[in-house]
């Protein structure tokens, strides 16, 4: 099997395997992939479908965009950087 990856997952693979973190590309993706598989078990597909069909339903639903996530970056920003310094 081929898997593409974007250019940003490519360069995050290529540092892994650089800094020697994992020993090829290969590695680092089923590394990515294993963590991943302990947070797929606990979720229920069914509930997500419904969850996904509601927001679209109801117009909460927003495509995950270059703008919108910029927008969500922002005012995660915005909330760590209101936040008093200790």
């Amino acid at each position: 099997m081929k898997v593409e990856l974007s250019e940003r997952s490519r360069q995050v693979v290529e540092r892994l395997v650089a800094d020697g973190t994992y020993p090829n590309t290969e590695t680092a993706v089923e590394a990515a992939i294993e963590a991943l598989r302990d947070e797929w078990d606990d979720l229920d597909a069914t509930l997500l479908a419904a969850q996904a069909r509601s927001t679209r339903a109801d117009g909460t639903f927003r495509e995950a965009t270059d703008a919108y996530l910029a927008e969500v970056r922002a005012r995660g920003a915005a909330i760590i950087n209101a936040k008093p310094s200790a």
